[in-house]
């Protein structure tokens, strides 16, 4: 490249190599023979390639070119930018004769018959802080030797993984349904004209049925909304060829008209003289089409423009105008708009110096001025399948490594021109990012409801429990245990004894199922990326309810607060930047420094002679009991699946009750109460996430009268015994 002024050169004309052979590095890459297969482990002899080709019919080139850098002069290099199909041609791929016989070929073969896909990790899971929102999804390939599987993640679970789809493994260019529910994806790769498939698969599960659309030459799905009808449209078109070959005046781009997922009708051409498969534009008036050249057409004025040459991509005028990965804007102000990779520069008036193969993002107009550019991350040596999200501020794209591996893809905010590692890997390709509704940046507050859990007063405790949001609100960040439940859980928990985790205690007064579940699903889950437990009191009155928890139902959700935060979808999509603050200066029902929740009640004793009013003749055959039972079940695998540990404790009370017929302060009597901390019990069986720790022992605990604050409490100096002891549990299953 360096020395080539960018252009091919007559053989011969360059100094030989040591054997005296002529232009074996540079100039044009040279064809071989070979289909091109992934090398095996141990090393082999006079190889001659695969004995079949892969699904991308790929040739090994071997040599490098003048457009490109000098890692594609190194012998390990077996392919330019793009993947070389057997019906590739272009300017910087060439062939040399060679005559002679291999001695003793032999093929090259994968190592094993079973292959496990390349490993990925998230290096981000919690994209609200870049986005403001939650409701974002990535799709991308992962390649695997010459399988090619969709990957799929979602950011708005309380807990996003990565998810694999293993039935299709010839995947590329995935890209998202405008309403997040699906992923289309076609079978072959740019440069092709062969026959292709596109498929759509619902998001919502990594079993569901794959649906085709009607056409054997189907490439590149990009969806599209029109404005006037709101009908959801796939641009497709019937060939991925090189838009500067004269066949590609014959090629066509296709609108299929979607339903819940599923082609309505048969495909209508919308261009009947070129394959635009770089997308339309937000109003539909623009269309794109993006290898090796950069055109964009007018669908109104039927207007063709080549994009990014001479002299507005600020090269010289023999500078390469190659491009490729454009998307087109979906912005409604700037729908002229695409973003694209180029073939470098030795010199550019843009960047302001020379620059490699898909170094800098482009964006272009219609006009062909180009309104900005972004240098690849510096560890990084170029971009690689960008593609915008939604919202024009945001894009998407790999990065290739010094080694030219494609090892991590990354998130692009064009506004403030940053960029964030999100997935690393072996190999990723063809990532897009889908971006729901975001919600305001900034103000929008109403200071008059917002954290105001206690406005209306409706209950005698709700004091308490909107103190408890307070302190949620506090600590939501970087909490990694939660305990929930009744006032016996406020009392017991001190949160200064847990050791090598932050804990929270928002027991209150009267606390059920109902507020266990409203706090785990609306509030903890969404928005707390720490958290590795949640505990929850056994207070049997709930049991024989619906769920009971007055101090919840009555008070919070009836409070402003809550409707607030309802009415928000409780922030799961984000908050603007200046919730945090305005949320705990709302009210202020603890000291500043308050961060644990326990209640100081002073220390008096276990209360004498056990109070024997209560008297509950429910069993566990009771319709309402079961029926909590089974939601309690469903909870308990919710978390499970999340690998989040659930601890269900059973409280010390006054051991005077074992000499009577009560089982506790419930009233129930003792035959009941056993058979339901059986039940508790029960379901540790088989589940490592559930776990159940009775420190009552039927009044045989060691909890004297000095720790504790009547008849069904602990005080401070039980709580110390308490939490000691639990932080041990917690330690055997957290850190076992």
């Amino acid at each position: 490249m360096r020395n080539s002024g960018r252009t091919a050169h007559p053989v011969a004309t360059k100094t030989p190599n040591t054997l005296d052979l002529y232009d074996m590095a540079g100039n044009v890459f040279e064809w071989t023979g070979d289909w091109k297969a992934q090398h095996t482990a141990i090393p082999i002899s006079n190889p001659i390639g695969s004995q079949e080709h892969n699904q991308g019919f790929e040739r090994v080139i071997k040599g490098g070119s003048f457009e490109h850098d000098i890692f594609n002069l190194r012998p390990e290099c077996r392919s330019a930018t793009y993947s070389t199909s057997a019906s590739s041609a272009c300017e910087y791929v060439g062939f040399r004769c060679a005559r002679g016989i291999i001695p003793a070929p032999l093929f090259v073969s994968s190592d094993t018959a079973k292959v496990s896909s390349n490993p990925a990790d998230m290096t981000v899971s919690d994209m609200r802080p870049f986005l403001c929102t939650s409701s974002a999804k990535l799709v991308y390939v992962n390649v695997t030797l010459n399988r090619r599987t969709l990957c799929f993640i979602d950011y708005s679970e309380a807990h996003p993984q990565i998810r694999e789809f293993q039935d299709m493994t010839n995947v590329y260019f995935p890209t998202i349904s405008p309403d997040g529910k699906n992923a289309a994806f076609c079978t072959q790769n740019m440069g092709f004209g062969d026959s292709s498939a596109i498929y759509i698969r619902s998001l919502d599960s990594i079993h569901t049925t794959l649906v085709k659309i009607a056409s054997d030459f189907a490439y590149m799905p990009r969806w599209w909304v029109n404005p006037s009808s709101k009908d959801t449209f796939i641009v497709f078109t019937n060939s991925a060829i090189d838009n500067g070959l004269a066949e590609w005046n014959g090629t066509k781009t296709f609108l299929q008209k979607m339903t819940a997922g599923k082609p309505a009708g048969s495909p209508e051409i919308i261009v009947q003289n070129g394959s635009f498969h770089d997308g339309v534009s937000l109003d539909g008036r623009y269309i794109a089409s993006g290898y090796t050249k950069l055109y964009m057409k007018d669908l109104i004025s039927q207007e063709q423009k080549q994009l990014f040459v001479f002299p507005l991509n600020g090269k010289p005028a023999s500078g390469s105008t190659q491009v490729c990965n454009v998307s087109v804007s979906p912005d409604s102000a700037h729908p002229d708009r695409c973003l694209f990779l180029d073939f470098g520069s030795s010199s550019s008036t843009l960047v302001g110096g020379p620059y490699g193969v898909h170094q800098y993002l482009f964006i272009a107009d219609f006009s062909g001025k180009v309104i900005s550019w972004l240098k690849c991350p510096d560890n990084e040596s170029s971009w690689d399948f960008p593609k915008w999200s939604p919202y024009e501020q945001f894009a998407v794209s790999v990065a290739r490594n010094s080694s030219d591996e494609s090892r991590s893809i990354y998130y692009i905010d064009f506004s403030k021109n940053t960029y964030r590692k999100i997935v690393a890997g072996v190999s990723l390709e063809h990532p897009y990012l889908w971006i729901g509704n975001i919600p305001p940046s900034a103000g929008g507050l109403d200071a008059d409801s917002l954290g105001l859990y206690d406005d209306p007063h409706e209950y005698q405790f709700q004091n308490e429990t909107a103190m408890k949001m307070e302190i949620f609100w506090k600590n939501y960040h970087d909490a990694q245990l939660f305990f929930l439940g009744s006032s016996q859980m406020a009392n017991a928990i001190d949160c200064s004894r847990f050791t090598g985790f932050k804990a929270v205690n928002m027991g209150y007064a009267a606390g059920g199922m109902r507020g266990l579940w409203s706090l785990t699903h609306q509030y903890i889950l969404p928005h707390c990326p720490q958290i590795r437990l949640i505990a929850f009191s056994v207070t049997p009155y709930w049991l024989c309810s619906d769920g009971a928890d007055v101090s919840w139902n009555a008070g919070i959700v009836r409070s402003k607060g809550y409707q607030y935060d309802l009415h928000h979808n409780f922030w799961k999509f984000g908050k603007p930047a200046q919730f945090d603050g305005l949320i705990t200066q709302a009210s202020h029902y603890y000291a500043p420094q308050e961060v644990c929740g326990q209640a100081m009640v002073p220390c008096q004793n276990w209360g004498g002679d056990p109070n024997l009013a209560n008297n509950q003749t429910w069993t566990l055959a009771t319709p309402q009991v079961a029926q909590n039972f089974d939601t309690l079940q469903s909870f308990i695998n919710d978390l499970s699946a999340q690998h989040i540990h659930f601890l269900v404790i059973n409280f010390p009370e006054s051991p005077a009750y074992k000499n009577t017929d009560k089982y506790s302060y419930s009233g129930l009597p003792w035959e009941t109460g056993k058979a339901i901390m059986q039940k508790f019990a029960s379901y540790e069986t088989g589940n490592p996430y559930y776990h159940f720790y009775d420190a009552y022992k039927n009044g045989n605990h060691d909890y004297a009268d000095s720790e504790a604050l009547n008849w069904n409490h602990l005080c401070p100096n039980g709580a110390i015994k308490m939490s000691s002891r639990l932080d041990s549990l917690i330690h055997t299953f957290l850190f076992p």
